[in-house]
């Protein structure tokens, strides 16, 4: 079994209760666009930290960003191609 960083956890953890207690409060204009401005970074850096130990085995970066993009573009024009087919041109 692969051994955690705690660290790493913890901010992620942090970084989840910051994003979703700023989704649920309901806020004024005057609060809500400077909690938003300095908390802005939270979901950038809970990505990094999600992919920071990603190591794919046998696999360059060119390779498995190719894959990934692949994976994403497949999805995505699918659902394009639904929608498209259900609402019309």
């Amino acid at each position: 079994m692969k051994k955690r960083m705690l660290s790493q956890d913890i901010v992620k953890g942090l970084a989840i209760l910051i994003v979703t207690q700023l989704h649920s409060l309901q806020l004024t204009k005057e609060i809500f666009y400077p909690l938003v401005a300095f908390f802005g970074f939270i979901m950038p850096v809970f990505i990094f930290l999600s992919g920071y130990n990603y190591h794919p085995k046998g696999l360059s970066p060119k390779a498995m960003l190719k894959k990934r993009v692949g994976a994403i573009l497949k999805v995505y024009l699918s659902w394009c191609f639904l929608m498209f087919v259900i609402m019309g041109p």
